[in-house]
């Protein structure tokens, strides 16, 4: 114990290098690896063998010149493949940890970055076979016009990839929940550098979930794809109390929704002055349980059975929550 405890207070002080808060963090299929985005304007992709950051990618100011703060950051679900880049064996340069593509967003834009191409060029245009840039100035993708929204983006969530259809991973969506209490999903999105030109996304209208009642002026905080299921399953949630479930195949109104009431003692939270507001939602890895991150402090466990959510139960305090 003691030895985990002095490599995370490591790691700790090693993500400390950044200027901002760190806003948002999330892993990769790769354990070795882990995506921040901070108020100071960056993502980092940090080795967590190395303990350090091994890619700063800048993003972009925004019209007035300020620095924008990084509000969500998304790993591509899908290995680069391919061999345009074989020739010159960058795997070896690197390893296959920072073969990855990845999504950030800010305000209402959406940028990506395909690192194995930065690299690449990084080393072809220094003529070293070592030395690669780890600063990421601009973005390789800016879809921020095709995703049309309107609002303040909260989160990144892609759809999962199924492993038996080569097919079905060529056609990822991506999505960001807003402010303006909806969800905006693009289909096909860009891997690799060399797609974006070709790239169906671009060329057609993304679809769009209501999450919440225009006249309610509720915000939609989360939304994330159902692992391990039908990759158009996915649960959003927001300031209206609600979790919903989608088909976003049918994207006119949810399969099934959730109105979460405000915790009582019984229940467990300590904090009942605060609205029980959704402020985040995450699957268990076999896609069957749903967690929700509730603004009273506690933890709400559901199931999902087809169309369907159960609620399983309500975490607080007294079960070492937060309170």
């Amino acid at each position: 114990p003691a030895k985990r405890i002095d490599e995370q207070a490591k790691i700790h002080s090693s993500c400390a290098s950044t200027t901002g808060y760190i806003d948002n963090s999330e892993a990769c299929h790769n354990p070795t690896l882990l995506l921040s985005g901070s108020e100071d304007g960056t993502a980092r992709l940090w080795d967590l063998r190395m303990k350090r950051a091994s890619y700063c990618m800048m993003i972009p100011r925004d019209k007035r010149g300020g620095v924008p703060e990084v509000t969500s950051v998304a790993f591509h679900p899908c290995a680069l493949q391919g061999n345009e880049y074989e020739d010159k064996g960058p795997d070896a340069i690197l390893g296959n940890s920072q073969n990855c593509t990845i999504y950030v967003c800010t305000n209402r834009s959406v940028y990506g970055y395909d690192l194995r191409h930065h690299s690449f060029a990084s080393v072809k245009s220094e003529n070293a076979k070592t030395t690669v840039n780890p600063i990421v100035k601009s973005p390789h993708f800016d879809l921020s016009s095709f995703f049309e929204c309107t609002d303040e983006i909260n989160q990144l969530s892609f759809s999962f990839p199924r492993y038996d259809s080569v097919e079905s991973n060529n056609k990822l969506f991506l999505s960001a929940a807003d402010d303006s209490g909806e969800v905006h999903i693009l289909q096909c999105v860009p891997e690799k550098y060399t797609e974006m030109a070709n790239s169906n996304c671009t060329q057609s209208k993304p679809r769009i979930l209501y999450h919440a009642d225009p006249e309610s002026y509720a915000i939609t905080s989360c939304a994330v794809f159902r692992p391990r299921n039908n990759e158009t399953i996915m649960a959003s949630g927001g300031t209206d109390c609600m979790i919903k479930l989608w088909d976003i195949n049918r994207p006119k109104k949810p399969t099934y929704s959730v109105q979460v009431k405000p915790g009582t003692q019984s229940e467990n939270t300590t904090q009942l002055c605060n609205p029980p507001y959704i402020h985040s939602l995450s699957w268990s890895p076999s896609g069957r349980l749903l967690a929700a991150g509730v603004g009273d402090g506690s933890c709400i466990v559901l199931r999902g059975e087809g169309k369907r959510l159960v609620e399983l139960g309500r975490l607080g305090s007294d079960a070492g929550g937060h309170g």
